[in-house]
Parts: structure tokens; C-alpha cells; sequence
């Protein structure tokens, strides 16, 4: 068995969604949340839980899940990147923003 790939939960609206390890990783709030439920990712054993209930829509959840997706392909410029790196960024950003 592998490190947990997910973590089911249920919207206010009632739907079921599965959230990214990259998401949950990104978001400080579901990072804390997962920590306080004991929830180790890293974890190979079953987490036991069928799926945590939160206050937010799905489409809040879909909109959460979109931005963490994107920082996580495209992680934060360091301080030695180049002019073209940082203007490359800077266009997905745009892009990303419309």
C-alpha cells in the first residue's frame, strides 16, 4: 500500500469530492485540518475515515483544488531564476487570472 493519494470529503451541498495530496499540501487550512484529525499523509495504513464533511460548495472545493493544481505545477521563482524564468512565470499567472 502507498502514502495516502487523497482525502475524501463532503461538501456543504452534499457532494462527494476527492482532494489531491498536492491540494491538501498547498492549502494551510486543509494541511491544519488533516493534522488535527490525526491524518498522517505520509502514512501507508488506511486512514479510516469514509469522507470529512466541510463547510464550503463544491464549487468553492473545484476552485480550491484549481489553484493548488496550479502552484503545484508551477512552483514559486527562487532568487537566481532569470529574467526570462520570471517573465515566463508571470505569463502563466496572467493567463491563469483571465
Amino acid at each position: 500500500m502507498s502514502a495516502v493519494k487523497s482525502i475524501s470529503v463532503l461538501s456543504s451541498d452534499q457532494k462527494e469530492l476527492d482532494l489531491p495530496r498536492c491540494v491538501v499540501e498547498y492549502s494551510g487550512f486543509l494541511s491544519q485540518m488533516i493534522n488535527d484529525l490525526g491524518i498522517e499523509l505520509d502514512s501507508t495504513e488506511d486512514i479510516g475515515i469514509e469522507r470529512i464533511p466541510l463547510k464550503c460548495t463544491k464549487q468553492g472545493l473545484e476552485k480550491i483544488i484549481e489553484v493548488c493544481k496550479f502552484y503545484n505545477y508551477n512552483p514559486k521563482l527562487e532568487e537566481g531564476d532569470t529574467e526570462d524564468a520570471k517573465a515566463l512565470y508571470q505569463t502563466k499567472i496572467n493567463l491563469y487570472r483571465k
